[in-house]
């Protein structure tokens, strides 16, 4: 008679989910709330039991933007599960935003109604896998990079009448981005809202159980107090009757309830896609299986109330049934890590590899009356890793084997010989040699046929195939039938091919032979394969007569192809660099030996046929240059920062100077290590010298206008006069405008002038020592009679002396002030400050504007950079912050920006004291 399964409390199985070495996590809810993780996701995401109960976008932020949030919600929505391959995810883990590559399945759990309850992720680590392809992904982002800086030449010619057509579209897309921010918000409001509601509805269920077991409590006690008082009255009697009808009736719909909620665990224990068992009493009955652990058994779906021995006689001689009962004696767990395990599924034996752990299940008393088995399948993971790991290791030794084998057959046939000299002697010797001959035979034929690697043995001039393994008919996609035929009778496809050649040449030469790659046309599959592969040839003797050839392969078409990609992806790249007139160049970071393709070398005026020296560098480039370069180098070196640089050379041959253009980049080891700092060299001395001739221009033009307009702006103030005296309103109203305009023109050529100064080095710092505040106060008086439109605040501000150009100090901080009216609305603060930093004087211009977008930042202090989203009334030509930037860099200070969207900018510069 078969015993009852044991129940286990949700508790319990959770418990049971938690222990499984396969990363898992159970939510639930629209925002995705973690009811569960266990140990090993935890540690995949970097966190701690602390995120237990929360969104997981609020436990794990950073994937916050990547897709994974929005799978999950749309699982929970549509009920539908969701898998998938070497997904890329970015996460948090000590301390550091890493990159790694995961498969995983989101299954949607549903309970007997066809209702979601639950989505349970399970995750497996494969960003080891992902290492090999991480070679031609760099070459392609070289690629990508050539192709960015092209189309970056080409967007310069852009027109403005294109421009202002892609403000305009920019200015919709962040009205309408504005839009969605407020329906995400309220979104988010109303999932807040929910999940207090569910928190409630669960305090509530809490209580009205409580109340239920008060209940049970009070209707024992009527009991008690019915049965010793069974003189009573009929009328107490059905009074008590119709209140335990009433208490049964609670306790039913209780009953239901709990039922419910423990089926809904087991139904994701169930789901688990790894297997999960429990075991009760010393005999291991089984007491729950979930689906994963049956199909593994291969026993059918009828195993629960069944001795574990019964269901798995082949493990009798596997150690397994020893440490099931140990853990059930001592109490204590047991873990196995790529455990070999053989099954009889559907009738034949076979082998797995489990990670599987046998924890002790006790009761309340302590005492152990069960143990849980939980398993992960790794027999796919660890043949795949022994046949990367192992087989350069297992084809030497299978080589000294092999050797071993011929000795032995050598040695056999000496023994034959002796044999034959000694026939007289007794029968019984003769008999023991032949079966030593025998056995060592069988060896040989077992080893090969054995072998998880490919092997095959020919027989005579014809190659018959005389052993074939199964390893190497997959790789033929042949039948064991060609057994007993020619190589050309049972793979005709083969004639021709080299490999054939190498063959013969073994056999007729006896000269072993190992061949790297070797290309292999084979039919399998319905039509020709191209495969890769290494091969190796033996010959075999019979009585030092070549007799045979043992062959042995391993298939290494993915190697090569990712080779032959690579190869490829490197020989594009080269002929787009040399195209573009361009070089490479790379330095180690450990030794700083430096490598030079030719045309890098050329331009420098160094020697071709050997290595550059980094003195001979460093000679070439103009000594201005050498602290920009020498602290890029640093920088990269030691913080794996990229480097964009320009800077004159001198050819160390012919003395030619040219303009040249690098950039570089690190990259890192597996370790995380610099391993190579390298980048394009490009000579760009035509595009400089058409920059300083387009300088030169500019400022020539710059200077001709100011004249007319000099006398342009005396003209209008005496008509303003004249007006005035005259009172008359309208005339007095268009030469303001005109001297408005005046002022506009002139501020613009004095930027193109300052811009033209700067390129050609003719502009001069006035160092002086001056107090800032005093300046602070001349911009203030200035500003309060000039700006009306706006409220400008300048508080705090520190008396601080400095050592500048007071006239071009006093420029930025007009240029700041200006900006920040012009791109503020109307009617709101702006904020002056001028405090003391450390050693230097910060100072710093707040508005309330809308903000600056983290993508324009970074170019802003660009020469000629506008931000494309802002209204085309708003004029400039991106030339004021680049003459500010320029000023304070020669001042050896520094200058920034700090922005949100939507809340203002404030720009900042500091001075050293």
């Amino acid at each position: 008679m078969k015993s009852q399964p044991h129940r286990f409390t949700n508790e319990k199985l959770i418990e049971i989910l938690s222990l499984s070495q396969n990363a898992t996590a159970i939510y639930t809810g629209e925002e995705i709330t973690i009811q569960t993780a266990n140990n090993v996701m935890l540690g995949f995401w970097g966190k701690d039991q602390s995120v237990i109960g929360k969104p997981l976008a609020e436990a794990v932020p950073e994937l916050i933007g990547q897709p994974f949030l929005d799978l999950l919600k749309q699982v929970w929505l549509t009920g539908i599960t969701y898998e998938a391959k070497d997904a890329a995810a970015i996460l948090m883990v000590n301390g550091e935003l890493q990159t790694f590559y995961f498969d995983f399945i989101y299954r949607a759990i549903k309970n007997a109604a066809g209702e979601l309850d639950c989505i349970l992720h399970t995750a497996t680590d494969v960003t080891e896998l992902n290492l090999g392809r991480n070679l031609i992904k760099h070459a392609k982002e070289q690629q990508d990079s050539l192709r960015r800086e092209q189309l970056l030449n080409e967007e310069l010619g852009a027109t403005n009448e294109e421009l202002s057509a892609s403000n305009e579209e920019l200015a919709s897309a962040l009205e309408e981005l504005s839009v969605t921010n407020e329906e995400l918000l309220q979104t988010k409001e109303s999932l807040l809202l929910l999940n207090n509601q569910l928190e409630t509805r669960v305090a509530d269920r809490t209580k009205t159980v409580a109340d239920l077991y008060q209940e049970v409590g009070a209707m024992n006690e009527e009991l008690r107090a019915a049965n010793e008082e069974l003189a009573s009255t009929n009328e107490e009697l059905i009074t008590t009757n119709e209140e335990l009808s009433i208490s049964r009736e609670s306790l039913e719909q209780l009953v239901i309830e709990l039922a419910d909620s423990e089926n809904k665990t087991r139904n994701i224990i169930q789901a688990a896609p790894f297997p999960i068992g429990v075991y009760t009493g010393r005999e291991m009955r089984i007491a729950f299986a979930n689906k994963a652990i049956m199909d593994v058994w291969g026993k059918g779906d009828e195993v629960v109330g069944q001795l574990y021995a019964e269901i798995l006689p082949e493990l009798d001689n596997q150690e397994v049934f020893k440490q099931l009962d140990e853990v059930f004696t001592t109490g204590k767990p047991f873990s196995a890590r790529n455990q070999r395990i053989d099954l009889v599924v559907n009738g034949e034996m076979t082998t797995f590899y489990f990670n599987y752990d046998f924890t002790a299940l006790t009761n309340e008393a302590g005492e152990v009356y069960g143990v849980m088995n939980t398993a992960a399948d790794v027999t796919d993971v660890i043949l795949a890793k022994q046949q990367l790991e192992t087989a350069a290791h297992e084809l030497a030794v299978l080589n000294e084997e092999l050797g071993a084998v011929n000795e032995e057959l050598i040695a056999s046939n000496e023994e034959i010989s002796a044999t034959n000299e000694e026939l007289t002697q007794t029968q019984e010797n003769l008999n023991i040699k032949v079966a030593a001959l025998a056995q060592s035979e069988l060896r040989f034929r077992e080893l090969i046929e054995q072998s998880p690697v490919a092997m095959q043995v020919f027989r005579g001039p014809d190659m018959t195939f005389e052993i074939v393994n199964e390893a190497m008919l997959e790789f033929l996609g042949k039948p064991a039938s060609i057994i007993g035929k020619t190589l050309f009778e049972g793979v005709p496809e083969i004639v021709g091919q080299p490999i054939v050649e190498l063959l013969y040449q073994v056999y007729h030469t006896g000269e072993a032979m190992e061949i790297k790659g070797i290309q292999v046309v084979l039919h399998r599959n319905g039509g020709d394969e191209i495969g890769y592969y290494n091969v190796s040839y033996r010959a075999l003797y019979d009585d030092n007569r070549i007799t045979g050839v043992l062959g042995i392969a391993i298939d290494v078409t993915t190697q090569v192809t990712a080779i032959h990609a690579l190869q490829d992806s490197e020989q594009k790249l080269n002929i787009a660099i040399e195209a573009g007139n361009m070089g490479t160049w790379s330095i180690n970071p450990t030794t700083l030996k430096i490598t030079m393709s030719d045309f890098v070398k050329n331009m420098i005026g160094l020697p071709l046929d050997r290595d550059p020296q980094m003195e001979e560098v460093i000679r070439a480039i103009k000594p201005e240059y050498h602290q920009s370069l020498q602290k890029s180098l640093m920088n990269a070196i030691e913080n794996g920062l990229p480097s964009d640089n320009e800077y004159e050379i001198t050819n160390l041959i012919n003395g030619e100077e040219r303009w040249v253009k690098a950039t570089g980049k690190v990259l890192m080891d597996t370790s995380g290590n610099a391993s190579e700092y390298t980048g394009m060299f490009m000579d760009i001395t035509e595009r400089k010298l058409d920059e300083l001739r387009k300088n030169d221009f500019i400022g020539m033009v710059s200077h001709e206008l100011k004249t007319p307009l000099t006398s342009l702006t005396a003209y209008i103030q005496m008509l303003q006069t004249k007006a005035r005296k005259e009172e008359d309103s309208f005339i007095s109203g268009a030469l303001d405008k005109a001297n408005k305009q005046v002022k506009k023109m002139t501020t613009m050529i004095n930027g193109f002038l300052n811009v033209s100064r700067l390129e050609s080095g003719k502009i001069h710092i006035d160092s002086q020592r001056f107090d800032m505040a005093s300046l602070v106060k001349e911009v203030e008086e200035e500003t309060v009679v000039t700006v009306t439109s706006h409220q400008v605040i300048f508080a705090p501000v520190q008396e601080t002396f400095v050592n500048a150009d007071r006239d071009k100090i006093g420029q930025v901080f007009n240029n700041f002030i200006s900006n920040a009216v012009k791109y503020s609305p109307l009617g709101t603060t702006i904020n002056v400050a001028c405090i003391n930093v450390g050693n230097s004087v910060q100072v710093s211009v707040k508005d309330e504007g809308r903000g600056i977008r983290p993508e324009d930042q970074q170019k802003l202090f660009e020469r000629y950079y506008r931000v494309k989203d802002q209204p085309t009334t708003i004029s400039g030509f991106g030339i004021g912050l680049y003459v500010c930037a320029e000023v304070i860099h020669r001042h050896n200070g520094k200058i920034w920006v700090e922005s949100t969207p939507g809340k203002g900018s404030t720009f900042y510069f500091t001075l050293p004291v």
